[in-house]
């Protein structure tokens, strides 16, 4: 899997700092990747979708850590490039 495109939109809707899509081998795309910045540091939420019980379920997820990694540092990576904030990771 190779992540071939990274687009950043920075917002300033509270915590979300940015929303995100992701590219994978020119072929797939996820989009609504969530830059979310917390006290204890940045990290990457993935798309979900409220249920009519109010729990979130997923939508695409990655499925082991290696993905989660990847996609993570690529979408990190832009978004220091595009904003020019650093995520300390």
């Amino acid at each position: 899997m190779r992540i071939t495109e990274v687009r950043i939109r920075p917002t300033n809707a509270g915590r979300v700092k940015a929303r995100v899509s992701i590219t994978i081998n020119n072929s797939f795309m996820i989009r609504d990747l969530k830059v979310i910045r917390l006290k204890r540091g940045y990290f990457v939420q993935f798309p979900r979708k409220r249920q009519p019980d109010s729990s979130y379920a997923e939508i695409a997820v990655p499925i082991n850590a290696e993905a989660r990694s990847m996609i993570e540092e690529a979408a990190f990576a832009e978004f220091e490039k595009v904003t020019g904030e650093h995520t300390a990771r």
